[in-house]
């Protein structure tokens, strides 16, 4: 069964980003990003979905305040979840990273994250928290960096779904069955990762896991 709607529905809320001007783009707080419904089966390695020891899914909000700083105010606050900025110490390195917690789960888990270069800037009201552990050398658990080009960035995660305009897509399907209070509870995860290039390397890479809830398929 495929539940790629809920990607349309999860990406409404995360930032994705619109072209300003040649030398610099703005990070929108509210963009939909179309989903072509092709994925892989299974869910992405966690190598794939952690960035600095956090991996979606498994780490909270709380996780991502105590290792990067309290955050006062996060860059987005609404019924589908949060969105937490940080910004390098060294003013002259821009590089920025999103945590946030997406549109499902307890309001707390983190599910998606993402990692900007310098070319970003977020509105002008959305402050970013400085961290120390932030700057442009980030590096996420398998190994993708900014400044990769394409061949390098695919080396790394394999194969794309798909590719439009200047993004790679990496999407997966998955489904889960576990034991609960209630009984056997089933979740569809989809999960996504889209790296943006610009000039031939990587400027943004984006990273989320949306679970739903489903009715478990009826035993034969």
């Amino acid at each position: 069964m495929k539940h790629w709607h809920l990607l349309i529905l999860a990406l409404i809320f995360f930032p994705l980003y619109t072209v300003q001007a040649l030398e610099e783009k703005e990070y929108s707080l509210n963009r939909s990003w179309p989903h072509s419904g092709i994925s892989r089966p299974g869910e992405p390695p966690e190598t794939h979905i952690t960035l600095l020891g956090l991996t979606l899914g498994h780490h909270t909000i709380q996780d991502v305040e105590v290792k990067l700083g309290k955050h006062k105010h996060p860059v987005r606050a609404d019924s589908h979840g949060k969105d937490y900025c940080y910004v390098a110490a060294d003013k002259t390195d821009k590089t920025k990273v999103l945590f946030g917690t997406g549109v499902m789960g307890s309001g707390e888990n983190l599910l998606n994250f993402t990692l900007l270069s310098g070319q970003y800037r977020l509105p002008k009201k959305h402050a970013c928290k400085i961290s120390l552990l932030v700057n442009k050398n980030l590096v996420v658990a398998n190994g993708v960096t900014l400044g990769m080009t394409k061949e390098q960035v695919l080396k790394l995660l394999g194969p794309s779904t798909r590719e439009l305009n200047e993004d790679l897509f990496f999407e997966y399907e998955a489904e889960t069955k576990r034991n609960s209070i209630e009984g056997v509870a089933c979740t569809a995860i989809s999960s996504t990762i889209i790296a943006t290039f610009s000039e031939s390397r990587l400027v943004a890479l984006l990273a989320a896991k949306i679970p739903e809830s489903i009715e478990c398929p009826k035993q034969k």
